[in-house]
């Protein structure tokens, strides 16, 4: 019984060998399906025209062919043509179909998009405005006049209908944050749309003229101090409290309390201290640099009366 299965090893070995190998490269070159993208190439636009719609830049297509050919397909080897020399301004739709498609050894059996729309309008020239986008100044600080650019104009190109809408074209932000004065910087331009080319010179150059915001503070009811008195006796004719209105740059007086504020009624003012009624003009003292001026004080005197 032995004997059956060792007569002739060799060459049944050979032979399921054979038939393995051939069973494998059976079911390998079997056909298969796969998913594959290609790229669509447009051309051939008239100089006139610009595509306005975003049409797609991807064929997807469904292959069948053997396990061998679709491993070593090299889909950067293919593209799909679509020829634009004949559209003209509006929309035009290309239809597409597998047969159009050629693959050596390998079958289309679908794709999409089956039908592409390229929308197309007149490229035009035109001179637009820059209008500068300037930021927001620090606190106590603003924008005088409105800032210079230089130039003024750029030439732009792009479809009609979206150039006929657009005013101004925009320059990147510009910050302004801890500016304290005048200064030129060059920025760019920024494109409203991707349609819209910018012809001239991207950069521009902007001059923001910047200052100290003048403000006005108000103080009442301030208490008058008198000096120099000495032991003369006086009354006051009317208990008046005094109102102040100072102005000055903002950071010099944001830090400016009543409480460092005095309003002096000095006696060394009166020539003679007779018994009788006297006008003081008042005095006022306070910090601060000579930026900072004193717009009114109310009342500007006090009346006393001189005692014997």
């Amino acid at each position: 019984m032995t004997g059956l299965f060792t007569n002739n090893l060799g060459k049944k070995t050979l032979a399921i060998t054979i038939a393995i190998i051939l069973w494998i490269i059976a079911n390998f070159e079997q056909d298969i399906e796969k998913n594959i993208t290609v790229d669509i190439q447009y051309s051939r636009l008239p100089a006139s025209l610009i595509i306005t719609n975003n049409p797609p830049q991807k064929l997807n297509l469904r292959v069948r062919g053997s396990r061998t050919k679709l491993a070593i397909l090299n889909t950067e080897n293919y593209a799909f043509p679509i020829n634009l020399d004949e559209v003209t301004k509006g929309i035009s739709k290309f239809d597409i179909r597998t047969d159009q498609i050629r693959m050596t050894g390998i079958q289309i059996i679908g794709l999409s998009p089956a039908e592409i729309s390229v929308d197309t309008d007149d490229l035009v020239r035109k001179k637009i405005a820059v209008k500068p986008n300037i930021g927001i100044p620090d606190i106590g600080f603003k924008i005088l006049n409105d800032p210079k650019v230089q130039p003024g104009t750029v030439s732009v190109s792009g479809p009609k209908q979206l150039l006929s809408n657009i005013k101004f074209i925009n320059t990147d932000l510009v910050s302004i944050e801890g500016e304290k004065s005048n200064f030129t910087i060059e920025v760019p331009l920024k494109s409203p749309s991707p349609l819209v080319q910018i012809n001239d010179n991207p950069i521009v150059k902007i001059t923001v003229d910047i200052m100290e915001t003048m403000i006005e503070k108000e103080f009442k009811g301030i208490n008058v101090n008198y000096k120099n008195f000495d032991d003369v006796k006086f009354d006051i004719v009317d208990n008046q409290n005094v109102n102040l209105l100072f102005r000055g740059p903002y950071r010099s007086i944001k830090n400016l309390s009543g409480e460092n504020i005095q309003v002096i009624a000095d006696a060394k003012s009166i020539k003679k201290m007779t018994p009788k009624k006297h006008r003081i003009i008042l005095l006022v003292d306070y910090p601060g640099d000579k930026d900072i001026n004193l717009v009114s004080i109310k009342p500007e005197y006090v009346e006393i009366n001189v005692k014997k």
